[in-house]
């Protein structure tokens, strides 16, 4: 799934600064609005080797390899437990077995992976999401590597409880704030998506019902009123911790 349209301004933005990027990036906002959406455009667009206005072109190597889910640059990491194309919603375990969370295993593993040069000579891109689903031992795993980072690679944290978060990871992330689009633009996209003529009536349950059922995961549906009042528009925000400036890091190609 692209970016959502009331959100690809803030994606040409950032993604139109891959030579002065941060290391490490913080995606958050309300549940539902389409936050992983965004980070996996933003990788997609990141990793492109023929960017059009700072998006991704959709006809090179690269843009194919990551459509097919085989990207060797691009990973994507979430507790066991998370369903396949659910975009913000938190892990619901479907087996007992299954992790809610995300284990320091699987932050480990990532040394691995940047321990290696970037395949095509540009950059590498790790997604997380979650973030806030991170155990202790994993977020103290992922801290030291933020501390360190390796180089031509940028982390995304999607989230949308970021105050759950430790607060020096968020300390050494660029917060992206992302909020959902005005009402005509929402009830627009729903038609366009072919959720029918919906009641624009404030607060209707007709149009509660098909946004819940067109867009936000299942458990927001209680929380679809509250959530059609009017959002901001995307900000960037910049760490507020103050440290010296050599240690924030901008990953560029090398």
């Amino acid at each position: 799934m692209s970016a959502l349209p009331w959100h690809r301004e803030a994606l040409a933005r950032l993604a139109g600064r891959r030579e002065r990027l941060p290391h490490a990036l913080l995606v958050s906002g309300r549940a539902g609005i389409g936050k992983a959406a965004f980070a996996r455009e933003f990788a997609r667009s990141l990793l492109c080797e023929s960017p059009q206005e700072g998006l991704a072109c959709g006809a090179c190597a690269s843009c194919n390899w990551f459509s097919q889910g085989n990207h060797p640059d691009y990973r994507e990491v979430l507790p066991e437990a998370a369903e396949e194309g659910d975009d913000d919603a938190p892990a619901e375990a479907s087996k007992e077995k299954k992790s809610l969370v995300i284990k320091i295993g699987q932050i480990r593993a990532l040394g691995d992976l940047v321990s290696l040069s970037t395949h095509r000579a540009g950059f590498r891109v790790i997604v997380i999401r979650p973030a806030e689903a991170l155990q202790p031992a994993a977020a103290n795993a992922l801290l030291k590597t933020l501390e360190e980072p390796p180089p031509a690679t940028v982390i995304v944290l999607v989230s949308d409880r970021p105050a759950r978060l430790l607060a020096t990871i968020r300390s050494r992330c660029q917060v992206v704030a992302l909020g959902g689009p005005p009402r005509d633009v929402a009830i627009a996209w729903l038609g366009a998506e072919g959720a029918g003529e919906p009641d624009v009536s404030s607060r209707s349950p007709v149009v509660r019902r098909s946004w819940h059922a067109t867009w936000l995961p299942p458990r927001s549906a209680n929380g679809a009123a509250a959530w059609w009042a009017s959002c901001p528009g995307p900000t960037v925000r910049t760490p507020s911790r103050s440290r010296p400036a050599s240690t924030v890091r901008n990953s560029t190609a090398p």
